[in-house]
């Protein structure tokens, strides 16, 4: 009887202790698609670093600083975080209005609820 029971306790840490290669397989990671393309990554490049000026006194932002670091300042204060995701500056995902180079130090800025465009004047590098 202990002969048996023995026997049939090894068979069951050798079935329960065998390499199974669905228990040992390491769970894929789901793919997240990134949220800016390279053209918004090339945008985000060419705008950081710099400080912007509103041509026109009624724009939303008189001037704008958009800083290495990933933060921006503007008439209000200090901002956490910016960025230009499917072609729209987000500013602490309080704004989406889309931007579009114009040459080397002019950039258009979209503001969807005025449905106006004001120009942005390269000033100063930060």
């Amino acid at each position: 009887m202990k002969k048996i029971i023995v026997v049939s306790f090894s068979l069951f840490l050798l079935v329960g202790c065998a390499n199974n290669e669905k228990s040992n397989k390491v769970p894929e990671t789901p793919k997240v698609e990134a949220s800016q393309s390279n053209d918004d990554l090339k945008m985000q490049e060419w705008m950081q670093g710099k400080h912007w000026q509103a041509e026109n006194d009624n724009a939303p932002m008189t001037f704008l600083k958009l800083k290495m670091d990933g933060t921006y300042e503007n008439l209000n204060g200090s901002g956490k975080s910016w960025k230009i995701e499917n072609g729209q500056i987000d500013l602490d995902g309080l704004t989406e209005w889309p931007v579009k180079k114009i040459d080397d130090s002019t950039f258009s800025l979209y503001v969807k609820p005025t449905d106006k465009t004001y120009l942005y004047k390269k000033v100063g590098i930060l």
